[in-house]
């Protein structure tokens, strides 16, 4: 729904069509999913807890709960 909303703001200001607009926003805001996604998959071997929500932007070296050094 926002990224419909963002079509239609990059229409009225830059007078792009909303196809356009939204193949545009589409290209810009889809690596950053895919990032999300990529970040939350990884799992402790040990535990199974998801290590995306140990750390920001990085996978950590180790998992907070059992310690087990990460490769």
């Amino acid at each position: 729904m926002s990224g419909l909303l963002m079509a239609v703001i990059l229409d009225l200001l830059i007078g792009l069509s909303q196809a356009t607009a939204t193949i545009i926003l589409l290209v810009l805001v889809t690596p950053f999913v895919l990032a999300g996604f990529v970040q939350f998959s990884q799992k402790c071997p040990a535990c199974g807890y998801r290590l995306g929500l140990q750390s920001r932007l990085l996978l950590p070296d180790h998992c907070k709960r059992y310690g087990v050094a990460l490769k």
